[in-house]
């Protein structure tokens, strides 16, 4: 059948046929379900599905406000905080804009819900950011640290993300793992590591045109999109630093 686009279900019927399959592999042993294309699925009918499999569900939410699905679900993939994220570093939206996203979320998603999303650099469905910064290797660093200690599920590393393997739109974005670069000189893993042995719970964030702050009662974070060539801290780059409070 030539199907040109997803189809669209009428969950009031197709419903108990769709919570039949969850229900299969959640008795083969599976903890948790990510709901792809979840923004395109009634709230209501991801409520049901949650209680009646008492497991943990994360849906897919592009282009619209998680707020729609904070009952519905124990959390989100974060694409409305991932958007303003690359477009502040890559200078296309200023650090008061990108504050205001992430103190509208902490302000009205319940902190569970928050904690249980998904913060992200890339996925299967997005250019590879190290191809929108141009090669920025330090910029790419900066988006890094920030989905290590913004308030949420750290990082869903997305194959190749600690080789900054390259790629544009999908499927550009689905390119073979490059296993030569894996031990090469210029990957990511000791500072992956190092990003992973934080944790953070911000719960102020503060910004001028170029520059975003947020903090818990440990540690204060700064990143910037233009080069300030940070230094000292726990951790610092040109567009970024980490210290203790």
């Amino acid at each position: 059948m030539d199907v040109k686009r997803m189809p669209k279900l009428n969950m009031k019927f197709a419903g108990e046929w769709v919570k039949g399959i969850v229900l299969h592999w959640a008795l083969m042993g599976v903890d948790a379900f990510r709901i792809d294309v979840g923004a395109g699925i009634p709230p209501w009918f991801l409520w049901d599905l949650r209680n009646f499999i008492n497991k943990p569900l994360i849906a897919e939410v592009w282009g619209g406000d998680p707020f729609l699905w904070r009952n519905a679900v124990d959390g989100v993939m974060n694409y409305q905080v991932w958007e303003p994220l690359i477009k502040f570093l890559h200078g296309e939206v200023s650090a008061e804009d990108f504050a205001q996203v992430l103190k509208r979320q902490l302000n009205v998603l319940p902190k569970h819900f928050l904690i249980n999303s998904w913060l992200f650099v890339d996925t299967h469905d997005t250019p590879r950011t190290i191809t929108i910064f141009n090669g920025d290797i330090e910029k790419f660093k900066a988006a890094l640290v920030f989905t290590y200690t913004w308030i949420g599920t750290p990082p869903m590393l997305y194959y190749g993300d600690e080789i900054m393997l390259e790629g544009g739109p999908d499927p550009d974005n689905r390119r073979c793992m490059d296993w030569k670069r894996v031990n090469g000189p210029n990957t990511l893993h000791e500072f992956i590591r190092r990003l992973s042995r934080l944790n953070l719970l911000p719960r102020r964030v503060t910004a001028d045109s170029s520059e975003l702050t947020y903090y818990d009662d440990k540690f204060e974070v700064r990143l910037s999109n233009e080069p300030r060539k940070y230094s000292g801290g726990i951790i610092s780059g040109d567009y970024f630093i980490i210290k203790g409070r």
